[in-house]
C-alpha cells in the first residue's frame, strides 16, 4: 500500500506551512514552525503526527531532547515535504498499523503518545 501526507497544517493558526517566508524575514538564522502531518492511505486509515522543524539555532541548551524534532539550514516547504515523504516510505509495512509505530519513532503520534 502507498502510505502518503494527506494534509498539512501549522500548529500556531498564524503560521502557514506554505507561506512561512515572511517570518523568516524577521528571525532568518532563529526559525520553527510545529507541524501537523495526517500520513495514511485515506482519511478513514491514517493517523496525525506533529513535528517540530527548526534551524540549528532555534533550539538552545538545555534541552531534554530532540526527538520528534527536524533540524534544516535553511526553511522550504518542498524539502519538508520530501524529507518526511522518504521517512514514510522507509516506514512502510503492509499494514498500517505497524508503519504508523514504525512513524511514530521520528514523528510523534497524537493519539498514542504524549
Amino acid at each position: 500500500m502507498k502510505y502518503r501526507i494527506l494534509e498539512i497544517e501549522a500548529s500556531n493558526p498564524d503560521y502557514d506551512p506554505y507561506n512561512f517566508e515572511p517570518l523568516l524575514e524577521t528571525f532568518p538564522e532563529e526559525w520553527e514552525i510545529d507541524l501537523t502531518f495526517t500520513i495514511g492511505i485515506n482519511n478513514s486509515e491514517a493517523d496525525n503526527f506533529q513535528l517540530l522543524v527548526c534551524s540549528p539555532l532555534a533550539i538552545r541548551p538545555p534541552q531534554w531532547g530532540n526527538k520528534y524534532v527536524l533540524f534544516l539550514k535553511n526553511w522550504n516547504i518542498n524539502n519538508v515535504i520530501r524529507l518526511v515523504n522518504q521517512k514514510i516510505e522507509e516506514c512502510s509495512e503492509d499494514s498500517w498499523e505497524e508503519t504508523a509505530k514504525k512513524l511514530s519513532i521520528y514523528m510523534k503520534r497524537w493519539e498514542f503518545q504524549h
